[in-house]
Formats: C-alpha cells, structure tokens, sequence
C-alpha cells in the first residue's frame, strides 16, 4: 500500500525495523517494472530469526534498495538475468546479500567496498553507504563478469534493545 511507504519514506523517527519485511515491501513496489517483473529471476532466502533492527525505515529502504537498483542496471544488457537476496543474522550481526549475473560497475574484477556505480533513476539524497553508516554497516563488493555480490553486515547483539 502506497500510503505506507510513503509514510515511513517521510517519517525519520527512530523505530523498530524487520529488514525481511521491509525486503518484501520494496520488492513488492519493483514488481511494478516490467524488467523486474518478467525477465529477472529472483530467488529470495529470509532468515527466519532476523530480530528487528533500530532506525530509520528510509535509511534502511533507500540504502538497501539503491543496491538492488544498482544490480537491475548491471543485469539490463546481460543475457542471464538472475538476482538473489538473502538475510542473515548471525548472533553479532545482521547481513544482506545481494547477489546478481550482471557486470560489474567498473568493469573490471574487483574487489572493493566502494566502486559502486552511480545509482540511476533513484533520487538518493546521498549514496547507500552514508545513509547505512549510522548503524555501522560495513559493506563489502566482490565482482567479476556476471557475477556480482554486495554484502551489507550491520552489527547487531540482542541485548541492544
């Protein structure tokens, strides 16, 4: 439902966040393309035991999502078109894996946690990882031809809350 994501788009309070479900919700929005919708083969793998994140929906949504648009461009001129997302908690820190068949930003193999392509046709106030640094994500990029993987470790201990 529009309204909602554009309430939690507006609203910068700090809250409570289940990045599965805020993954859904997105996702659901991109089934409107019709390149994301008919020619992208997504796997989806949620952990289960995700615990909720503090924070800002937008941080989260614009910064996770800028990925997500990043690898539909890579895959736009790719003959395999294959995108995966996961989450994962792993007691110290929650990760989103993002994994695609398209070429990499640069071009080149590399292996690095800041050649990432501009982002297009998203309006980011500032690029992903200035909006995920507050939490501390760590980000981390491993790319050769048709095979991209982002990997976004935010730390996170239960006792937190």
């Amino acid at each position: 439902n529009m309204t909602y994501k554009g309430q939690q788009e507006q609203n910068q309070a700090i809250q409570y966040i289940n990045l599965n479900d805020l993954l859904k919700e997105e996702f659901s929005f991109l089934e409107a393309d019709m390149f994301f919708r008919h020619e992208v083969i997504k796997h989806y793998e949620f952990a289960q035991s995700l615990p909720h994140i503090k924070g800002v929906y937008s941080d989260f949504s614009q910064g996770l999502m800028a990925f997500v648009q990043n690898a539909l461009e890579a895959m736009r001129s790719t003959e395999k078109k294959e995108l995966v997302i996961r989450t994962g908690y792993n007691g110290q820190s929650i990760s989103i894996t993002i994994h695609h068949t398209g070429c990499s930003a640069s071009g080149e193999d590399t292996e690095a946690s800041h050649a990432l392509a501009p982002v297009t046709g998203l309006i980011l106030n500032s690029n992903p990882q200035e909006l995920l640094k507050p939490y501390g994500a760590r980000i981390a990029s491993v790319s050769q031809a048709g095979d991209t993987t982002y990997t976004i470790e935010i730390p996170y201990s239960k006792g937190e809350s």
